[in-house]
C-alpha cells in the first residue's frame, strides 16, 4: 500500500521530523525507544531498520483487516477491467522510429462518465508487466528510465532502471499497485514513461480501439511522445495491466480516520517482533508474560478502533461497491 508508511512517527534523540498523523510508536503505555534497540540483530542493523519492517507487516495486515471491516457492510467487485495492449505494429513492414527522450502511456480512470455512478475512491490501477521493442541489436545493454507519474500532481509514484537485454521485445515485471491521492480526490490518471539518454531505433506501436471509449470504471489509454500528446499509438512501449476495486484507496484518502487503529497494529505488530525475537533481553525471558499481556491489550484496542471508524462509514454506490439489498427468503410456520 505504501500510503501510511511512517505515517506513525518514532521519537528518538536523533529525530526531528515530525509525524504527519501526530502519533509516535514509543508513546504507546509500555513501549520504548530501548525495546527496540533491544532486538537489532545482523538482519536488522539498526532500530529504524527494526521500525521499517514492522511497518510494512502492518501495512499488509491492515489492508486484510479493514477489507475484512468493511466486507460485513459492503459488496466490493474484485476486477473491474483488465487490459493487455499486445503487440502490435502500425505498419506491418516494421518501420525504424527514432526514439530521442520521452515515450509515455497515459492511462486514465474513466469513472466519471456514467452519471449512474459516482467516482470511485477504491479504484486502483495494477501495472503488471511492460514491454520495450528494440529495432537495433546496437542498443543492446542501453539502459531505460522507466517512471509512474500522477497526471494531476506530477508526483513520481515509482521509479527503476530496465535494461534491454535483446533486439526485438525486451519484458520487464513492474507488479506494482498505484492509487489516487489524497490531495485531489479525483479519479486516478498516471503517465506511464520511458527516458532515454541516448536516442533508440524502436517502432510505432498501435494501442487497441476499445480503450478509446471505455465504459465506467474502464481505463482511457493514449501514447504520448510530448506530455500532452493524446497518440492512438506509442513510441515502442505496450504494457499489461488491471483495474481492481480494493479498501487501499479508501485508507489512502481517508488516512486521519484510520490513524488510532492503524498506531495500535503497529504496537501490536512490535510486540510480536519482540516476543518471537533470537536475541536475549529482559522483555524476551523474564518480561515476557508481560509483553503477551500487552499485546492482548492493544488486539482489544485496535479491533474497537477499527470497528467504529467501519462502522461510521456510509459510502455511495459506485462502479466497485455493490448496493442492491439481497433478497432474504423467509419460510413462516403458517399462512395469516
Amino acid at each position: 500500500m505504501g500510503c501510511l508508511n511512517d505515517y506513525i512517527g518514532i521519537r528518538w534523540c536523533g529525530g526531528s521530523a515530525s509525524a504527519p498523523s501526530s502519533l509516535y510508536i514509543n508513546d504507546l503505555p509500555g513501549l520504548s525507544i530501548k525495546q527496540f534497540n533491544s532486538i537489532t540483530d545482523e538482519e536488522n542493523s539498526t532500530f529504524l531498520s527494526v521500525w521499517n519492517n514492522i511497518q510494512s507487516r502492518a501495512e499488509k495486515r491492515f489492508a486484510l483487516d479493514v477489507r475484512e471491516a468493511m466486507g460485513a457492510k459492503y459488496r466490493l467487485k474484485s476486477l473491474a477491467q483488465g487490459v493487455n495492449l499486445g503487440k502490435v505494429f502500425v505498419d506491418a513492414s516494421i518501420p525504424t522510429y527514432t526514439f530521442n527522450s520521452f515515450s509515455a502511456l497515459h492511462l486514465e480512470l474513466n469513472s466519471e462518465s456514467d452519471p449512474q455512478f459516482t467516482p470511485s475512491p477504491l479504484l486502483q490501477i495494477n501495472i503488471q508487466n511492460v514491454s520495450y521493442y528494440c529495432q537495433d541489436v546496437a542498443d543492446t545493454g542501453s539502459i531505460l528510465n522507466f517512471n509512474v507519474y500522477d497526471l494531476d500532481t506530477n508526483e513520481n509514484l515509482y521509479s527503476t532502471n530496465l535494461t534491454i537485454n535483446n533486439e526485438y521485445w525486451n519484458d520487464y515485471e513492474i507488479n506494482q499497485s498505484f492509487v489516487a491521492s489524497n490531495v485531489n480526490q479525483q479519479p486516478l490518471k498516471l503517465r506511464v514513461v520511458l527516458y532515454t539518454s541516448n536516442p533508440l531505433s524502436t517502432t510505432l506501436i498501435q494501442l487497441p480501439n476499445n480503450i478509446q471509449n471505455p465504459q465506467c470504471c474502464g481505463v482511457l489509454v493514449h501514447g504520448a511522445i510530448q506530455p500532452e500528446d493524446t497518440l492512438t499509438y506509442t513510441p515502442g512501449i505496450t504494457a499489461t495491466f488491471n483495474v481492481t476495486c480494493s479498501w487501499e484507496g479508501l485508507i489512502c484518502q481517508n488516512k486521519n480516520l484510520f490513524s488510532r487503529a492503524f498506531w495500535y497494529l503497529c504496537g501490536i505488530e512490535f510486540l510480536t517482533e519482540l516476543i518471537y525475537s533470537t536475541t536475549l533481553s529482559k522483555w524476551t525471558t523474564i518480561g515476557m508474560n508481560q509483553m503477551k499481556d500487552l499485546r492482548a491489550e492493544y488486539e482489544v484496542e485496535y479491533q474497537k478502533s477499527l470497528k467504529q471508524v467501519a462502522d461510521g462509514m456510509y459510502l455511495d454506490c459506485d462502479c466497485c461497491l455493490d448496493c442492491a439489498s439481497p433478497v432474504q427468503i423467509r419460510t413462516a410456520s403458517q399462512f395469516y
